[in-house]
């Protein structure tokens, strides 16, 4: 493998910068089957934080931000590169944005985070490095609307959305392998899961389960047939991990979720709450 550090540092360059570019470069070989991998590469009038070749033949940069960019130098960046045939992948310090590897709520999110999220399905790639080193490598977050449970002027509990703030749920990544996507944006990413579609999987589990231990407290199979569960119960079991939207959002829509019906219905007690209705066979094989 071929390693280069040609170009003369750059004099405004922050240390926290550049631990950032040498930190991938000694640990992205790793997960990688790069043969070439260079920093400060010139790549037309754009200079990459880091280049790197794979013995596959693909040309990706990492373009690693400690100071902030606009969203219009972050979309000319990735369309340069994508022209050329290089794929990109963006990497923020999550310091510099007041993101940590935790679930928040209530955070403000910049325009370009946002940006990157729909170019990435969903996700924004962070690690947090200070002058003194790594705190904490990459993790990928998703951020969703963001709800609290107040008391309406009717005396009724509801979710209040604040439009202005974000639920930030993080994930997490199992290497530093690399994935290529994308036509009008050659993207670079890692093989992590969206948080979404994890969250989808699990709740489907979870169904499954409450399926299971339902049919066991009736004698006949044939008494059962379809099944309502309280919408909140679910959120609940998911919300310290996925927070309020992703669940809810899931559920409502019907994301990858066999749900009948979903809506306020009656409960056992003739109280309407909030449910879903799910047809039994769908998640309990004969």
């Amino acid at each position: 493998m071929e390693i280069s550090n040609q170009s003369e540092e750059k004099k405004s360059e922050s240390i926290e910068h550049m631990r950032m570019k040498l930190y991938f470069q000694d640990n992205l070989p790793n997960d990688n089957n790069i043969t070439k991998i260079e920093l400060e590469r010139m790549i037309g009038n754009r200079r990459a934080d880091l280049y790197g070749e794979l013995s596959d033949g693909k040309k990706f940069v990492i373009e690693f931000q400690h100071t902030k960019i606009s969203p219009e130098e972050l979309k000319e960046r990735t369309l340069d590169y994508s022209r050329k045939g290089i794929y990109v992948l963006w990497i923020h310090n999550g310091i510099t944005y007041n993101k940590l590897p935790i679930n928040q709520d209530g955070i403000l999110v910049s325009i370009e985070e946002e940006q990157l999220q729909k170019m990435y399905k969903g996700r924004v790639y962070c690690m947090n490095m200070t002058k003194d080193g790594l705190l904490t490598p990459v993790y990928p977050l998703h951020f969703t609307k963001y709800f609290q449970y107040k008391m309406d002027g009717n005396g009724m509990m509801r979710y209040v959305r604040y439009k202005k703030q974000r639920s930030v749920i993080c994930g997490s990544i199992p290497s530093l392998e690399l994935v290529f996507t994308g036509k009008k944006y050659k993207l670079a990413r890692f093989r992590d899961v969206n948080v979404e579609w994890s969250c989808i999987k699990e709740i489907n589990q979870y169904i499954t389960n409450v399926c299971k231990k339902k049919l066991k407290e009736r004698k006949k199979r044939e008494e059962l047939i379809n099944l309502r569960i309280p919408t909140r119960e679910i959120i609940s079991h998911f919300k310290e991990k996925y927070g309020y939207y992703i669940p809810y959002n899931a559920l409502k829509w019907k994301k990858g979720i066999k749900i009948l019906k979903h809506g306020h219905m009656l409960d056992d007690k003739n109280h309407f709450r909030e449910q879903i209705e799910i047809k039994i066979d769908d998640f309990i094989n004969n």
